[in-house]
């Protein structure tokens, strides 16, 4: 945080504001509680990685734990990207935030308004005056130009049933002691929640009059990666033990471990939520939002019989498997599943949403449903893949295809892809039973195309030769 902030007027006149804690400008926690509840661009959320251009903020929200203990979070918010989050506020000369107790009392806040029933938490999070009852008329009350309120409230009711929430704590100056215990925090990739410390300093003129200029930045954050999950069952005799471990990572995790956008910060949940916001304006979901739609979805279509697709298609393992490690997730910004592996070649069916990873945008901003051709790239070379003339056959052949557009990215673990808009693979569908079969048309269609022409099957038999 910078010390000193220089203020020019349009007369030269030279102006030094100096960085001060609240004890010397005379203010309390109280003071800066309410400047950060009505100015809310100052806890620096996209540095934390939370994108919204509204924020629903409440102050002081009462509620009670599972002890009946009566808990008051500084400031809660609800973002209309789908985020919840809790805030601490705490002065530099308050002895909590030194270390773990700050921390401690965040997450029991955290863990309080999570174990509540959903209409618990929809009074907590509610304005003085309104009668919303449920996430989804709350959303119509606070964010009234949200174009799928049903969606935005599954989410938000979603992170907080599995905790997944941001957690931010905000002080006039850090302590050295908070930001090695934030540190330590992140060695475990066990937890659920992202901790991050925001600086939110006054700044006064030199002489110490006038007005108080607010200037914030972030310190110090975690990444939510994995969490693991232990369960203990005993069997009826009573006599003996079952253990069993769930290791999943996360929705916003998967992103930290499949690399990210650095330039951005921009999560490809946060993408997904942006396209599917888009491709609402075509179809209707219900009262369902898409990423659960599809996550069910996923799960039914790995069961189907897939054997026209891996007949002399590969020597790989045949298994039809959910795109993303160890759990359903969002990699290399698409979301689906995949055919085969390893990728010696294999094949892609499902939403492609972002083109960070691929190096080749979505056609439009609701994305695409795509089949995309993945190839492990050692194999590739080794195997001759990439010069091959069934690949170059393959490619002019999918480029005269009429109703699918061919493309080739910059990314040779997925060199080539053949795409629709959803907006237009999907106009017209206005039911999750509907949304599921023109699913499945999609990918029967365009798995079809890339394997008709037999190309694939034509170079395995070549190298096996």
């Amino acid at each position: 945080m910078r010390d000193r902030l220089i203020q020019t007027s349009p007369s030269g006149e030279v102006t030094s504001w100096v960085r001060k804690n609240l004890i010397e400008v005379e203010k309390k926690e109280e003071h800066l509680e309410a400047v950060l509840a009505e100015h809310w661009d100052l806890l620096c959320l996209e540095d934390v990685g939370v994108f919204a251009k509204n924020v629903h903020v409440v102050r002081q929200a009462s509620a009670k734990d599972i002890t009946g203990a009566q808990k008051y979070p500084d400031i809660l918010f609800l973002t209309d990207s789908g985020h919840v989050g809790v805030v601490e506020v705490k002065r530099y000369s308050n002895p909590e935030l030194a270390g773990r107790k700050v921390v401690s009392q965040i997450l029991d806040y955290g863990a309080t308004i999570t174990t509540l029933p959903e209409p618990d938490q929809v009074r907590l999070f509610r304005g003085p005056g309104s009668g919303a009852l449920s996430f989804e008329e709350l959303v119509g009350e606070v964010f009234s130009d949200c174009r799928n309120a049903s969606a935005l409230a599954a989410r938000l009711a979603r992170q907080l049933k599995y905790g997944q929430l941001h957690y931010i704590i905000a002080c006039d100056r850090a302590p050295d002691g908070l930001s090695a215990w934030i540190k330590s925090i992140s060695q475990s990739d066990a937890t659920d929640f992202s901790v991050s410390v925001v600086e939110v300093s006054p700044y006064q003129r030199e002489e110490g009059e006038g007005g108080i200029i607010w200037f914030s930045a972030p310190k110090i954050k975690t990444e939510t990666i994995q969490r693991t999950t232990i369960c203990f069952d005993v069997d009826s005799s009573g006599n003996r033990v079952n253990v069993f471990l769930n290791s999943e990572v996360t929705e916003e995790g998967v992103d930290v471990l499949s690399g990210g956008d650095d330039e951005k910060r921009v999560t490809n949940f946060d993408r997904f939520q942006s396209s599917e916001q888009s491709l609402n304006s075509v179809v209707s979901w219900g009262d369902h939002d898409l990423y659960s739609i599809l996550k069910g979805l996923h799960n039914e279509v790995i069961h189907e019989n897939w054997d026209w697709v891996y007949d002399g298609f590969s020597e790989s393992e045949h298994v039809c498997f959910l795109r993303g490690k160890r759990s359903p997730g969002f990699v290399e910004g698409r979301y689906g599943i995949n055919w085969l592996k390893p990728w010696r070649p294999s094949l892609f069916a499902g939403v492609y949403f972002y083109g960070w990873d691929h190096g080749l945008e979505a056609s439009e901003e609701a994305g695409d449903f795509a089949i995309i051709l993945d190839v492990d790239t050692k194999w590739g070379r080794d195997s001759g893949f990439y010069d091959s003339a069934q690949f170059q056959t393959l490619m002019n052949r999918l480029g005269s295809l009429a109703d699918w557009q061919f493309a080739k990215t910059q990314n040779r673990y997925h060199p080539i892809m053949i795409r629709k808009p959803m907006s237009r693979a999907f106009h017209g569908v206005n039911s999750v039973e509907g949304l599921k079969q023109r699913w499945l048309d999609l990918a029967n269609d365009g798995l079809t195309q890339m394997l008709s022409g037999g190309e694939l099957v034509e170079f395995r038999q070549s190298i096996n030769d």
